[in-house]
């Protein structure tokens, strides 16, 4: 087993099981055991992460939102951290070719506790592996300081896509054709344990 975090140490053996299981596609590695050297704070080597690739996870792993609620998630707590600047230091780094993404998210109500430090899995593409975070509700690995940094991280892309393509899409690649995917017209249809977006996404 590769090095453990003093986090991990404390955990009981059950949540340590899946601990050690969510990190296997990632080669066993902790985030939070990596130097603050292999991190990088450019936001085009975020995954591109998006609305629907939220709504697929949340949906669809235990956590404290239902589709109902994702539909107005401008009233999320979650959301509202994000948009208040909770959310900091967004940093990721690749692993296996998977996007490791961590961030501190602050105590809105209680500034002078230590920042939280949520930390999440995707593919380039977007699609959510794993996520965790250092609070109580963490354990459940979809809580709202985790939820807040993919809305940090769907925002950012919105912001790269504006600038690199006018219209406000993405480009993705689908057999030999190249295509531009406009923000609003992506399918909101849920299908657990996959990307909503099946494309395959170019690399800036």
């Amino acid at each position: 087993m590769a090095a453990r975090s003093t986090y991990y140490q404390a955990l009981d053996g059950p949540a340590k099981v899946r601990y050690n299981k969510i990190l296997q596609c990632i080669d066993d590695i902790d985030p939070y055991t990596i130097s603050l050297r292999s991190w990088k704070e450019d936001p085009h080597s975020l995954p591109q992460i998006s609305y629907p690739d939220i709504v697929n996870f949340l949906v669809y792993t235990p956590s404290p939102y239902t589709l109902e609620d994702l539909k107005c998630y401008k009233g999320l707590d979650a959301y509202n951290q994000f948009v208040s600047g909770w959310v900091r230091n967004v940093v990721s780094t690749v692993i296996n070719g998977k996007h490791v993404v961590t961030a501190k998210v602050m105590h809105s109500q209680r500034l002078r506790e230590a920042a939280l430090k949520p930390w999440l899995i995707a593919e380039k593409c977007g699609k959510i592996i794993a996520t965790h975070c250092n609070c109580i509700a963490g354990l459940g690995e979809a809580c709202t300081h985790v939820s807040a940094l993919m809305f940090y991280i769907d925002t950012k892309m919105q912001r790269i896509s504006a600038d690199n393509y006018p219209r406000g899409g993405r480009q993705c690649r689908k057999g030999n054709k190249s295509t531009i995917i406009q923000q609003e017209m992506v399918s909101f249809s849920i299908r657990p344990h996959h990307c909503i977006k099946d494309e395959e996404c170019l690399q800036d």
